[in-house]
């Protein structure tokens, strides 16, 4: 759930397209502690809150996503991993984006 170009040290060919079927996948994972990291701008707002709803830990990174895409999903997820490590670049947009969560 990250974006191919951004996606560090991860292989290409594990990156891919969230969908039903992975979240029923994720639905039977039994652990006190569950997280992931997905661009803002490539899980959905109702996917993101259904992985909430499965006690999982959603924080934002590998992304380029937009000022608004960044703003909506940080305001649902639980934070940010790789803050400007494979993502863009340090600007005053994402710098408004990020404060509420600092």
């Amino acid at each position: 759930m990250v974006i191919s170009r951004k996606r560090g040290i991860h292989p290409k060919e594990s990156i891919k397209d969230f969908s039903s079927k992975d979240l029923k996948l994720l639905s039977t994972i039994k652990s006190d502690f569950k997280l992931i990291t997905a661009s803002p701008n490539v899980l959905s707002l109702k996917d993101l809150k259904s992985l909430k709803d499965l006690n999982f830990k959603v924080f934002g990174g590998h992304t380029d996503a937009s000022f608004e895409e960044t703003k909506t999903f940080l305001n649902n997820a639980d934070g940010y991993t790789h803050l400007f490590n494979a993502s863009s670049g340090l600007t005053a947009r994402i710098l408004v984006a990020l404060e509420p969560h600092f």
